[in-house]
Order: C-alpha cells, then structure tokens, then sequence
C-alpha cells in the first residue's frame, strides 16, 4: 500500500491511500503515486509524507491466485529495478534516478530515523 498525506499550514490535513499486488517494481509505486498525487491540495504546504505499508520479506512472500509468476522470479520491470538499485550502491546516490533531479544537492539522504530495529551499514551507504 502506498499512502500520501499532507497538512496545510494552519488547520487541515488529509490523505489517501492505493493498494497493489507485492512487487518489488519502482514503477508500479510511481504509477501510484501519480494517481494519488491530484488529490494533495494546490496551496500552501506544511508537510507532504509518503509511505509505503503491507511490506513483507520476499521469502514470506505467498503469491496470489492470478499472480503471472507464481514460481517466484523477477519480472522484466523488477529487474530493471534492481539493476538501477545495484549501480546506485556500486557508484552512488543518484547514479540513476527517476524523473529530473532536483535544483539543490542534498549531501546525504540515507537511513534517517529506524523503528523497530537496530540499522545496519547498508542503511547508511549512499
């Protein structure tokens, strides 16, 4: 599940929320969150959170019954994916990105604040 709420400055806040089939594939969580986006108010901002839910390791993992590829492998988007995830730890942040990068450099934007567990050092390698 992915969400996006906002809070306005001053009062109000509110949010919405997509469901989708387990994927590892960052273009299914764009694509939802380009549904999604409409729906955040087109005025002053206080804060915008994403967050994505229902997460489960991929060995616990139980496919569905309409699920392509019930025997477990990548599809050709995940790989993608993966791929993209590899040269990024091999050469660093932002070797390859989705979409335009932004007008500022933020020097780090690893592991920021972990609930429920101790970080380990690939949590802070960027």
């Amino acid at each position: 599940r992915l969400s996006v709420g906002w809070r306005l400055h001053g009062e109000g806040r509110g949010g919405h929320d997509r469901s989708f089939a387990a994927t590892q594939d960052t273009f299914v969580f764009l694509d939802c969150l380009a549904h999604l986006w409409p729906a955040v108010p087109r005025q002053p901002l206080k804060a915008v959170d994403i967050a994505l839910g229902g997460l489960v390791p991929v060995a616990e993992h139980i496919p569905d019954l309409f699920e392509a590829r019930a025997s477990g492998e990548s599809t050709p988007a995940e790989a993608l994916c993966h791929s993209l995830d590899r040269l990024n730890q091999k050469y660093g942040q932002d070797t390859i990105r989705f979409g335009e990068a932004p007008h500022h450099r933020v020097a780090y934007t690893g592991a920021k604040i972990v609930f429920g567990r101790v970080p380990d050092w690939q949590d802070f390698r960027e």
